[in-house]
């Protein structure tokens, strides 16, 4: 599995050493999480990364997945069940969603599987601040799920 965060970078004109192509027993899933949004057009349209991920994994059978850029090879796609995907926000108030954690969970061949990012408060002398907004996250974002409702309970 490759998992990162690309922030507001575009992507490189090549992908192979960055999704390990050339790796015959390459990733299985990839998620990437590259917010926050930089223009108004990324909500409209698929922003840099989902472009060229898509343009560049959906000819090797990987299929794009819920929400933050998870896509998965194909012959797994039947084996990915119970698709959960929640947020919650730390912004002003907890009602401004400029900050906050989106998450999404799913059963792979089995195992419980949890994808967390975070957009917490920046630099460093809001690093407690952080360390909250990370706590809260963990402690208040639940899915509806009986084996595993809280981030804690996955792989």
């Amino acid at each position: 599995m490759v998992t990162w965060n690309v922030a507001t970078v575009d992507p490189p004109d090549d992908l192979t050493s960055l999704l390990h192509l050339n790796d015959p027993e390459g990733p299985d899933l990839y998620e990437v999480f590259s917010g926050p949004l930089r223009f108004v057009s990324d909500t409209i349209f698929d922003d840099p990364w989902s472009q060229v991920f898509m343009s560049t994994l959906a000819p090797l059978n990987y299929v794009k997945g819920l929400l933050l850029l998870f896509f998965c090879k194909l012959e797994h796609l039947s084996f990915i069940r119970d698709i959960q995907a929640t947020y919650t926000r730390t912004g002003i108030y907890g009602y401004w969603g400029n900050k906050g954690g989106v998450s999404v969970r799913l059963s792979f061949y089995g195992h419980m599987l949890c994808f967390l990012n975070c957009h917490l408060a920046a630099h460093m002398n809001y690093a407690s601040e952080r360390v909250d907004e990370f706590e809260y996250i963990m402690d208040k974002l639940v899915f509806n799920c009986e084996i595993a409702p809280k981030i804690a309970d996955h792989k």
